[in-house]
């Protein structure tokens, strides 16, 4: 879908059932962003990811907050720039 896709520059968020390497270098190649949930059983990005967070600033901080059915849920999001080396490998 994504090679015949003329979007571009357009934000893709994935659960993590479709993180897999092919997907998310399929939406870089198209010149478009992702935003994705990993699972610690996915060990080496999780790690990855794990270790940006801890050892860089964010550059973004976003929280939101959704009352919805009785409850109020809070979200924060936090954007860190990629490193040089990280891959998906």
């Amino acid at each position: 879908m994504l090679p015949t896709c003329p979007l571009q520059n357009q934000v893709f968020t994935l659960d993590a059932r479709p993180c897999q390497k092919e997907t998310t270098q399929a939406i870089i190649d198209s010149n478009n962003h992702l935003t994705i949930a990993v699972k610690k059983t996915q060990k080496t990005l999780y790690n990855s990811l794990e270790y940006v967070s801890t050892h860089q600033t964010p550059i973004t901080v976003n929280c939101t907050i959704d009352k919805s059915h009785g409850r109020e849920i809070e979200r924060t999001t936090y954007v860190f720039e990629p490193p040089a080396y990280f891959c998906l490998d």
